[in-house]
Protein backbone atom coordinates (compact mmCIF):
# COMPACT_ATOMS: atom_id res chain seq x y z
CA UNK A 1 0.00 0.00 0.00
CA UNK A 2 1.44 3.17 -0.66
CA UNK A 3 -0.68 6.82 -0.29
CA UNK A 4 0.14 9.76 -2.15
CA UNK A 5 -0.62 13.55 -0.35
CA UNK A 6 -0.30 17.34 -1.42
CA UNK A 7 1.15 19.35 0.50
CA UNK A 8 -0.81 22.08 2.29
CA UNK A 9 0.04 25.52 4.22
CA UNK A 10 -0.74 25.39 7.46
CA UNK A 11 0.32 28.06 10.46
CA UNK A 12 -0.14 26.61 13.52
CA UNK A 13 2.53 27.15 16.63
CA UNK A 14 3.17 23.71 18.91
CA UNK A 15 4.12 24.52 22.19
CA UNK A 16 7.20 27.50 22.50
CA UNK A 17 9.75 26.30 20.04
CA UNK A 18 7.85 24.71 17.25
CA UNK A 19 5.51 24.78 14.23
CA UNK A 20 3.96 23.35 11.80
CA UNK A 21 4.04 24.78 8.39
CA UNK A 22 3.18 22.30 5.87
CA UNK A 23 0.40 19.08 6.45
CA UNK A 24 0.27 16.60 3.84
CA UNK A 25 -3.67 15.87 2.75
CA UNK A 26 -3.84 12.48 1.15
CA UNK A 27 -5.20 11.92 -2.18
CA UNK A 28 -4.66 9.44 -3.86
CA UNK A 29 -3.87 5.31 -2.19
CA UNK A 30 -2.47 2.38 -3.98
CA UNK A 31 -3.31 -1.32 -2.89
CA UNK A 32 -1.63 -4.72 -4.13
CA UNK A 33 -1.82 -8.03 -2.82
CA UNK A 34 0.77 -10.33 -3.67
CA UNK A 35 0.44 -13.85 -2.37
CA UNK A 36 2.53 -17.67 -3.13
CA UNK A 37 -0.72 -18.96 -4.11
CA UNK A 38 -1.97 -17.01 -6.95
CA UNK A 39 -5.88 -17.83 -5.75
CA UNK A 40 -5.13 -14.96 -3.29
CA UNK A 41 -3.29 -12.57 -5.83
CA UNK A 42 -5.29 -9.42 -6.46
CA UNK A 43 -3.90 -6.74 -9.42
CA UNK A 44 -3.32 -2.94 -7.90
CA UNK A 45 -6.00 -0.98 -7.03
CA UNK A 46 -5.83 2.77 -6.83
CA UNK A 47 -8.26 5.30 -5.22
CA UNK A 48 -8.06 8.84 -5.77
CA UNK A 49 -10.11 11.68 -4.12
CA UNK A 50 -9.77 15.16 -3.38
CA UNK A 51 -11.98 14.52 -0.54
CA UNK A 52 -9.02 13.08 2.37
CA UNK A 53 -12.22 11.42 4.71
CA UNK A 54 -13.78 9.53 1.94
CA UNK A 55 -10.50 8.66 0.51
CA UNK A 56 -9.77 7.02 3.70
CA UNK A 57 -13.03 5.58 4.26
CA UNK A 58 -12.54 3.89 0.74
CA UNK A 59 -9.37 2.68 1.60
CA UNK A 60 -10.16 1.11 4.75
CA UNK A 61 -13.47 -0.26 2.91
CA UNK A 62 -11.55 -1.90 0.58
CA UNK A 63 -9.03 -3.62 3.11
CA UNK A 64 -12.50 -5.21 5.46
CA UNK A 65 -13.39 -6.73 2.24
CA UNK A 66 -10.05 -8.29 1.67
CA UNK A 67 -9.74 -9.08 5.02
Amino acid sequence: MDFESTLQDEDKNIGEKSRVYEKHVPNSCGIKLNCDDDTYWIPIKIFNNSNPEKLIEDVILDLEKKA
